[in-house]
């Protein structure tokens, strides 16, 4: 990566594809048994933490009294139903944190939740159907589902990829460049009905050809702290792609977007690093970079994600000197991999921490043959009581190609 000297007269790094997963990606690896100074989030008599919420949320949150906190510990917990009463866990659930939503909304508590109710999210991993409004996830540091739609098109110039611009209009990254499609997963929702929702209202793309054309090919998650507000939110991101013929071009329909651009890959990469992209969305863009760094333009054709990455991850082996590193982000809970320092970053200590089937190691040791420089990786096995929700999958890329 290239250094340059800052005002002040010391270097300072360029921006990298990699600095922009690590704005959004900046848990640390042992932030799970290390969670300091945060609560964790239960919901009684499950044990396991469904979400870490900051100690000023703690302390200003109206928490209606089904709600006890553990100062000592650093828990949040929501206590099981009554016996007393006929409700089930997720109507007792829904309702408690509903009731401190509510609570937060009349009493103006916290801005972002802009004085108003927002859709509900899935809160995921729990035992009942629990949800909570969208607008509120990051006050109690849930992980919440969203789905992403890159759509492209095979030009006379080459591959070029359909970008939305978002409305100046918006709450939320007013004015920013996003994929060509994407939105959070309501709690009833699967990430598919999502994209085919999305897909209409916001690029006026008809559903039955987005049904007929849409491809899954994977999963992204990110697990991030806002340095302004310290606030924890994880991110779940179903990834597709779809090749639209030239002649179909997405229009803004709802007032989100406020125009779609066509742009080749230089373009893409210039503006994501110029800052000009939501942060969330840079992932998924660099996602469907990698998959092109193979020279292989996507076939329209299901693959698994273990399969989008293999080749270029294999790659690494005969290639030392290239300066290329990539972690892929698989959505497979059997491995756990530790990503530590790559020396073509000039970065020290974790890097990242993604999943691999075994089998995805058997290329990189063929014949004996160690992981080299500039990719260090050290597996860990984990217990198959695990749950998916308990660490975090991070992504990394950096490659002179972009």
């Amino acid at each position: 990566m290239a250094v340059a000297a800052a005002q002040d007269g010391s270097p300072h790094q360029q921006p990298s594809l990699l600095h922009l997963i690590a704005l959004v990606d900046n848990v640390p690896i042992d932030f799970e048994t290390n969670c300091t100074p945060y609560y964790r989030l239960q919901l009684a008599p499950d044990p396991r933490t469904h979400g870490y919420i900051h100690p000023n949320t703690v302390n200003s949150m109206p928490w209606p009294a089904s709600f006890t906190i553990n100062h000592d510990t650093r828990q949040v917990t929501l206590s099981p139903p009554s016996p007393e009463t006929s409700l089930s866990l997720s109507a007792h659930a829904n309702a408690a944190f509903q009731a401190a939503i509510d609570a937060a909304i009349d009493g103006n508590m916290f801005p972002m939740l802009n004085g108003m109710h927002s859709e509900h999210f899935l809160l995921m991993g729990a035992r009942e159907f629990v949800q909570i409004e969208r607008f509120a996830a990051s006050l109690f540091g849930i992980a919440t589902r969203g789905a992403h739609l890159t759509c492209y098109v095979r030009t006379p110039d080459g591959l070029k990829i359909w970008v939305a611009k978002r409305s100046p209009k918006l709450f939320t990254y007013p004015g920013m460049l996003d994929s060509t499609v994407a939105g959070g997963v309501k709690a009833d929702n699967s990430p598919l009905d999502c994209i085919l929702a999305e897909a209409t209202e916001e690029a006026s793309l008809p559903a039955d050809l987005v049904a007929r054309l849409v491809r899954s090919v994977g999963v992204l998650t990110l697990a991030n702290r806002n340095p302004r507000t310290e606030l924890h939110h994880s991110e779940v991101l179903y990834v597709y792609d779809m090749e639209l013929e030239e002649d179909i071009v997405p229009t803004p329909q709802d007032g989100e977007v406020e125009e779609f651009v066509l742009m080749d890959c230089a373009e893409l990469r210039h503006r994501m690093l110029n800052g000009e992209f939501k942060p969330n969305v840079c992932p998924i863009m660099i996602d469907f970079l990698c998959m092109l760094l193979d020279g292989k333009a996507p076939q329209g054709v299901p693959r698994r994600p273990t399969s989008r990455m293999l080749p270029t991850l294999s790659r690494l082996i005969d290639d030392q000197s290239s300066g290329m590193a990539l972690l892929p982000t698989l959505n497979l809970p059997d491995v756990r991999v530790d990503s530590m320092a790559l020396s073509s970053t000039g970065m020290s200590g974790p890097l990242g921490l993604g999943h691999l089937h075994p089998t995805m190691l058997v290329p990189l040791l063929a014949a004996g043959r160690p992981i080299p420089t500039p990719l260090n990786v050290l597996v860990h096995a984990l217990p198959a009581s695990t749950s998916s929700k308990s660490f975090f999958h991070r992504s990394m890329f950096s490659s002179p190609i972009f």
